[in-house]
């Protein structure tokens, strides 16, 4: 299909939505904010109007010199205060010497182009586990496809999101990242999951902390750790019920007997009641549980693995980003090299994988504990998860009604930011700016309307595997922010938006939640999701949500025009920091090159 082609047929698409945001869709956005209202949410729940954010964004660098690869990974941070107000939007002050003095991390890591993949799992095979030797690893391939670099400054940008916000002196209390918060738990969830490669794959494994050795099982234990009892966190349900039994024990002062372990995580059905049995016998075989006298307790190492875990993610994350090597032992090392067993190891993007995941989780304890709010941005073109599942999903549960006009959204293009682009546009006259869609759990993404037949009303599947990502953490919307006063039509990209879920604010409420049922491992299992229905449901952290990011745009300013200053601010740090280091490395490889002493072994070498 050629480049005309292409547009024609976008044309045609764009066409069919003329009419569906007056048919139904105007009912899943929120157009009325209410500066007076988010003055006092602000109150609540920062306890104060004038409140100190921080903009983080991460930068990226790969040179190759000589023999070498060097990774430059880091990020940066853009800070300020938001003062609320009653009858306007609120004011924003920006700090000073951004490029000098805003807070920062990064890492320079050279490691030789022929080590790369040892300590990269892009070489791995994923079933087994090791390099790929059919695969013609030449240098050019290994550089060019190398995610060491990638790895390293994503888990940076957690890594310096942590850090301010249990700082007692920045006392950030909004957190904004250029990611989206429940993607990117999925994603490092996905690349921890084969724990057949951990025993091979893993330099952290047998790392001592307080005098103990980290093991496999450590790692398995802490790997779903997002506990909110107000909330409902971890569900009981799916892949997250053997975690959710873990946790119960750990929080219990003493041994639980079965029926009291099926009360505490709301289990009151014959088939979920069999499947914690099983989980529960296997817990015991594999040496997390005790059981006496049918009683249920976990074993003491486990009620102290995730102190070693964030001691772990602290020791390790200061020494690649914010610390000098260590003069001890004798021999000098890499950032990328950890001390185990008297024996120098390279860390492995999986190990970074798991130091990411629980940097997330450190970073959402935090938020939850200070009431930090914490929002992801981006501009996903990718994501289509509003039209192809939210929506089915909720006419399939009579939660929303879908006219004849079904059919013309069917043909629509499948992008959710391209839908509502169009719609804003069709719908400019009654669509006021800003506006947002309603805010629904990022598990939607991993759901799929019943596939049984006939379709029941209340029941969903997974995506894949008939899995469904974790619920109840997580809420996200489509946004736009801006439009021009000299051209209504020209209105600002549609952007995603994630935010950390808050108790006391969501999950209270029918109106913000729907219980689903799925089917799965021999079980009818429910599936609580948040869910705030229609326009007319209060929600207090929206309206506090894009009042305050409304007042970050900066029309004046083209790359800021309906997005987000302090992250653009954040992105030209990183940007100045990755330029000037590439001078650095430029300059190096000339200086070896040219001195007297070292060009002669270079040239024989």
């Amino acid at each position: 299909m050629s480049a005309e082609d292409q547009i024609r047929d976008y044309s045609s698409r764009f066409s069919a939505l003329k009419g569906l945001y007056d048919a139904f869709l105007k009912d899943l956005i929120v157009s009325a904010f209410d500066d007076g209202e988010a003055y006092a949410v602000a109150q609540s729940f920062f306890g104060g109007t004038t409140v100190p954010f921080a903009a983080i964004d991460g930068t990226q660098y790969v040179q190759p010199m000589f023999d070498l690869l060097v990774f430059f990974a880091g990020s940066y941070a853009c800070h300020g205060t938001i003062t609320f107000h009653k009858d306007k939007l609120p004011s924003v002050q920006y700090g000073d010497s951004l490029t000098k003095r805003a807070a920062a991390i990064s890492t320079v890591a050279p490691v030789y182009i022929s080590k790369v993949p040892e300590i990269d799992q892009e070489f791995f095979d994923p079933e087994d586990g090791e390099i790929v030797v059919e695969r013609p690893l030449s240098d050019q391939y290994i550089i060019d496809n190398s995610s060491i670099a990638s790895a390293l400054m994503t888990f940076s940008e957690y890594f310096l999101a942590y850090r301010l916000a249990i700082s007692p002196v920045q006392k950030t209390r909004i957190l904004l990242l250029d990611r989206t918060l429940g993607g990117g738990h999925s994603s490092f969830l996905y690349d921890t999951a084969r724990r057949h490669r951990w025993d091979r794959n893993m330099s952290l494994l047998g790392y001592t902390i307080e005098g103990t050795k980290l093991s496999m099982e450590d790692f398995a234990y802490c790997r779903h750790r997002v506990i909110n009892e107000a909330l409902g966190l971890l569900p009981a349900r799916g892949d997250f019920l053997r975690h959710a039994l873990l946790y119960v024990l750990e929080k219990s002062p003493r041994a639980l007997a079965f029926d009291e372990i099926c009360t505490k995580l709301g289990i009151n059905t014959d088939d979920r009641r069999e499947r914690l049995i099983t989980f529960l016998e296997k817990a015991v075989s594999e040496g997390f549980v005790n059981e006496r006298r049918e009683v249920y307790s976990l074993r003491a190492p486990y009620k102290t693995a995730w102190r070693r875990i964030t001691l772990l993610v602290n020791i390790v994350g200061n020494q690649i980003f914010t610390e000098g090597l260590p003069k001890e032992p004798t021999e000098s090392r890499n950032r990328l090299q950890v001390l185990k067993d008297g024996r120098f190891a390279w860390l492995t993007t999986l190990d970074i994988a798991f130091l990411t995941l629980f940097s997330l989780y450190m970073l959402i304890e935090e938020c939850w504990k200070r009431g930090i709010l914490l929002i992801g941005m981006t501009k996903d073109t990718a994501a289509r998860d509003f039209k192809r599942q939210l929506m089915p999903i909720l006419w399939r549960a009579k939660l929303l009604k879908m006219p004849k006009e079904r059919r013309a959204l069917e043909a629509a293009p499948n992008t959710d930011r391209m839908i509502l682009q169009a719609i804003s546009f069709f719908a400019r006259d009654s669509l006021p700016i800003p506006w947002a869609s309603i805010e629904y759990d990022s598990a939607f993404r991993t759901m799929v309307p019943d596939r049984h037949s006939p379709p029941r009303a209340d029941y969903v599947g997974g995506a894949r595997r008939n899995r469904i990502t974790l619920e109840g953490a997580f809420l996200k919307s489509y946004i736009q922010l801006d439009a021009a006063e000299s051209d209504p039509k020209l209105r600002s990209n549609v952007l995603l938006i994630d935010r950390l879920a808050y108790p006391g604010f969501d999950g209270t409420t029918e109106d913000n939640t729907f219980t689903f049922q799925q089917e799965y491992g021999g079980a009818t299992e429910p599936v609580k999701v948040l869910l705030y229905r229609n326009n007319t449901v209060v929600n207090p952290l929206q309206n506090l949500t894009i009042t305050l990011l409304k007042s970050l745009t900066s029309p004046s300013i083209p790359e800021a025009f309906g997005h987000n200053k302090p992250l653009m601010v954040a992105d030209k740090v990183a940007k100045f920091h990755q330029e000037t280091f590439s001078h650095v490395i430029t300059g190096t490889s000339n200086w070896i090159t040219a001195h007297p002493h070292l060009r002669s072994f270079i040239f024989y070498l």
